[in-house]
């Protein structure tokens, strides 16, 4: 019984779809990571079994497998860039750690006079510092927490314009058999960008961009026959309710095919999983999302080492 009403969670109707992101501060740390999660449509919230565990859910630390480095690049357009690189690892009985940066930035951006005549091109860039921790309390049950630091800048004429800020995730991750995983995350908690530009501009003011918190309630379910299903459900501070919902299917440890939904936008992809050497191993992971918005579409690439 418990597992039919697994696999009816992971199927919540499309009516829980909802619009996308907006326009609000450090929108880098909400694009989602990784080329697994994105081609799955970002319901990770309860798989976190990757080096992609401290993103998603921290507290999905204490159950991974061995050591994991990863790294991930973003095909962006619009002169975007994003680029992930972090090392996770269980801590023998009980704990798990991970340590990340997140980066993002944006070249060629046009500036203009009162006129609208061309001035010269800024760039932007962000970034965000996280070290996790997390400790199972039962055998079957885990909390994590992420401390991360977020800074911003952008490049002027004559002058460079920062900004920072700290910023935490928390998370819950419950396995009640090994096939089936329920985990909540709430992230950005009590962040928010500090800006002053009383020294640069004359009319300067001081100001806080706060970062629009969420809540992830997610739950995934593994088949015998090589299926992950995974789902997630997020409500955001400033925004609308969203559903992702991914599927996965491995074969014998060699490759993965997956697709995903992030509310109505479709993803898809693949990974290869091969032996490196002695002890260690390596994914290869590629993710596609179509072109939304007049973006352009975007291509993600995922290289993950576990030893």
């Amino acid at each position: 019984m418990l597992k039919i009403f697994s696999i009816l969670l992971l199927l919540l109707p499309a009516t829980l779809f909802a619009q996308g992101e907006g326009g609000f501060a450090a929108p880098f740390l909400r694009m989602g990571l990784g080329a697994r999660g994105i081609s799955m449509g970002g319901a990770h919230t309860a798989v976190a079994d990757d080096g992609f565990a401290a993103y998603y859910n921290p507290a999905g630390l204490p159950f991974l497998n061995g050591r994991h480095f990863v790294t991930t690049y973003s095909f962006l357009s619009l002169d975007r860039q994003l680029h992930f690189i972090s090392y996770s690892q269980n801590l023998k009985p009980t704990a798990g750690l991970s340590i990340y940066w997140l980066g993002a930035g944006t070249d060629n951006i046009d500036g203009r006079d009162l006129s609208g005549n061309h001035t010269s091109d800024f760039s932007e860039t962000m970034n965000a510092f996280g070290i996790s921790f997390s400790n199972k309390f039962r055998e079957k049950l885990a909390l994590g927490l992420t401390m991360k630091i977020v800074t911003q800048s952008l490049d002027l004429v004559d002058d460079k314009l920062n900004a920072n800020d700290l910023a935490f995730d928390f998370g819950i991750m419950v396995i009640p058999f090994d096939a089936l995983k329920f985990g909540v995350t709430l992230k950005d908690f009590k962040g928010g960008l500090k800006w002053d530009t009383q020294n640069i501009f004359e009319f300067g003011t001081t100001s806080t961009d706060e970062f629009p918190y969420s809540v992830h309630l997610g739950a995934s379910y593994a088949l015998d026959n090589g299926l992950l299903l995974a789902s997630s459900f997020e409500f955001n501070q400033w925004q609308e309710e969203r559903f992702r919902f991914g599927v996965e299917y491995q074969r014998n440890e060699l490759y993965s095919v997956r697709i995903g939904a992030d509310d109505t936008d479709l993803s898809f992809g693949g990974g290869l999983y091969y032996f490196v050497s002695e002890g260690i191993y390596t994914n290869i992971d590629y993710a596609f999302q179509p072109e939304f918005a007049g973006e352009g579409g975007t291509h993600l690439f995922s290289w993950e080492f576990i030893f």
